[in-house]
């Protein structure tokens, strides 16, 4: 087989093994199977997570600080000689 052939018939063939390999699976898992396997992934990452510093959360929280805060990042960035330097 040239690699022109081969080129052609890996996707075609690849496609048809994923599309039946997609449908035996959607026929083998039902609603209940895809819930339980949902909330195990779920209960792993509130252990995995306790194990990991604040920062390092994919959803870090850090206190609010209202619109001083918006207020106060604003005028130290628009008074910083690099970003005044860009504009």
């Amino acid at each position: 087989m040239g690699p022109d052939l081969v080129s052609w018939v890996i996707p075609k063939v690849g496609g048809y093994l994923v599309k039946k390999a997609g449908d035996r699976l959607t026929k083998t898992l039902n609603k209940t199977d895809i819930e339980k396997a949902i909330e195990a992934g779920e209960k792993a990452v509130k252990v995995w997570e306790k194990e990991l510093l604040p920062q390092q959360l994919l959803f870090y929280s850090a206190k609010r600080d209202g619109w001083n805060g918006v207020n106060k990042f604003l005028s130290q960035y628009f008074e910083h000689s690099a970003v005044l330097t860009e504009l």
